[in-house]
């Protein structure tokens, strides 16, 4: 192996070292996990759907202890969850300059399993657009997409750059395939309003359902018209022109709609 390729392996493995310092293994059934990443102390930011509930939420810190987080708030548009754990103390480390990110960059997503440790995935940035709209609403600025496979025990990581600085949180849920880095700057916005509200308020355009029936609307404008239903209307035009050829038993003749009108005005008393 050449010089160059042991200084770029040694050096993905410090940067995986550093940033798993900050990475926990959050789980809420008796197997399997995702990850979380220690934003500020005593806040772990995860990926929301990777989220099974709302309580009975446990974390596995760097240093192995399994302890007890409680939610802070979660957005499904953005896929970001905060959880607040008081024994989770040493936060991630310098945030990168997300508008300096390029395609073909080299990036590590780094989180931890339950039992086995730090993970790591190694991929570049295959596109990067100033601003995306995902299929939730939320707009991701900038949108970073990466070519890299994230096992589910790595999703919710830190995505770290090769100066080992953090880009975002990873999630595959705005790819079709790859991975997506939540912005920092993104992250940072949404962790503050689930902190203090809870949730991300956000407007929402809603449809009323009429439950008229198309009987009910004819009605209504027959009244409009005539001042009184129209089914009242029709049940005499029944009476007048049905009634005794029905009596007689022979087969009640079809008029038209004109004449009925002709037939009223001749029968109908005044």
């Amino acid at each position: 192996m050449s010089a160059e390729l042991i200084a770029l392996s040694n050096a993905l493995a410090q940067a995986t070292e550093r940033a798993a310092a900050s990475a926990v293994a959050v789980h809420t059934e008796a197997r399997g996990s995702s990850s979380g990443v220690i934003w500020r102390s005593g806040v772990i930011v995860t990926a929301e759907h990777a989220l099974g509930r709302d309580e009975g939420i446990q974390t596995t810190l760097p240093d192995g202890r399994v302890v007890a987080a409680t939610l802070a708030g979660r957005d499904a548009s953005t896929d970001l969850a905060v959880l607040k754990c008081a024994e989770a103390g040493s936060p991630i480390g310098e945030a990168s300059d997300v508008s300096s990110i390029k395609p073909g960059s080299l990036a590590l997503v780094v989180g931890r399993t339950r039992a086995s440790g730090p993970v790591a995935a190694l991929g570049a940035v295959s596109l990067v657009v100033a601003e995306r709209r995902a299929w939730t609403g939320a707009a991701l600025a900038p949108y970073i997409r990466l070519d890299i496979g994230v096992q589910p025990t790595a999703v919710g990581g830190a995505v770290i750059d090769a100066h080992a600085r953090v880009v975002g949180i990873a999630t595959p849920r705005f790819a079709r395939f790859g991975a997506i880095a939540i912005p920092a700057p993104t992250v940072n916005r949404v962790v503050e309003v689930l902190l203090q509200k809870g949730r991300i308020p956000r407007g929402y355009l809603g449809v009323s359902k009429n439950t008229h029936t198309r009987r009910q609307d004819r009605d209504h404008r027959a009244r409009g018209r005539a001042g009184r239903p129209r089914t009242q209307s029709r049940h005499r035009h029944r009476r007048y022109f049905c009634g005794s050829r029905r009596s007689s038993g022979h087969a009640p003749r079809r008029y038209s709609r004109a004449a009925r009108r002709g037939i009223h005005r001749q029968i109908a008393p005044h």
